[in-house]
């Protein structure tokens, strides 16, 4: 597999994470044409800093994305709706519990429960096993 060629920094990401955003990254970056970040720069730098080697943070990219929804009108988009519909979706793939939790950084399989959605459709499938 192809490492990318400079540190992926993104603030939050659980460490076993890593490895697949780095060989998403590469398949889609090159035929995009996306200049890659320099050696040592953040992915995704803080806004307002010179120095790009500072990753932005969690809550100023989920800033910057619901003001980016607002602006075209959607709501309810957050970094955390994507967490959420990461997890739920692993979920129903078939994703063993503790690997969502680990793509997803939660400490416990309790606190990953409460991100996980189930449909009427889900719920009554399960009790009559079909």
């Amino acid at each position: 597999m192809a490492e990318l060629p400079f540190p992926l920094r993104l603030s939050g990401l659980p460490t076993p994470a890593h490895h697949g955003v780095e060989q998403q990254l590469n398949i889609a970056r090159a035929p995009a044409g996306c200049p890659s970040p320099m050696k040592n720069e953040a992915l995704f730098p803080a806004p307002g800093r010179l120095d790009l080697t500072t990753p932005q943070s969690r809550q100023a990219a989920d800033k910057a994305l619901r003001q980016a929804c607002a602006r075209v009108g959607l709501e309810g988009v957050s970094t955390h709706s994507f967490r959420r519909t990461l997890a739920t979706d692993c979920v129903r793939r078939g994703v063993a519990l503790n690997v969502v939790q680990q793509i997803t950084g939660h400490k416990s399989l309790g606190s990953l429960g409460h991100y996980l959605q189930a449909d009427e459709g889900e719920v009554l499938a399960a009790i009559v096993g079909g």
